[in-house]
């Protein structure tokens, strides 16, 4: 990565922080403005769930949208453990032995606490 970053430093200097921090606004800017050119403000279905379950279900609202996105996080990390892993589409840069069993340990370990997360909502013991 500080091959990378070489050229740059030489340009910027010190400013790579500055430039980083900008650049990291600027995508958060971005997805802010696309999700409201496409017509779905952020907070219209907060609104529609305190309105149609009232105060009391925010929590509830909280947990099961919390269920909701933990369930696809397995989904993002098989295909990023399974590409990253190839050396034939990798390289040199492909993952070691360790960091595979590391990586796939992990995978296995939010999958089945994904599961269990879910099973425990839907099942009313969350």
């Amino acid at each position: 990565m500080s091959d990378l970053l070489a050229p740059l430093s030489n340009l910027l200097g010190g400013g790579r922080r500055v430039l980083v921090l900008v650049i990291g606004v600027a995508a958060a800017g971005l997805i802010f403005a696309v999700s409201q050119w496409a017509g779905a403000p952020t907070w219209v279905p907060a609104f529609v769930g305190v309105w149609w379950l009232g105060d009391g279900a925010i929590g509830k609202m909280l947990v099961a949208s919390q269920v909701v996105l933990s369930f696809q996080l397995p989904f993002a990390i098989w295909p990023l453990v399974r590409f990253t892993s190839d050396r034939a589409l990798m390289g040199a840069y492909a993952n070691g032995p360790w960091l595979k069993t590391v990586a796939w340990g992990l995978f296995g370990v939010i999958a089945v606490a994904n599961v269990w997360l879910v099973a425990s909502v839907v099942g009313g013991l969350g």
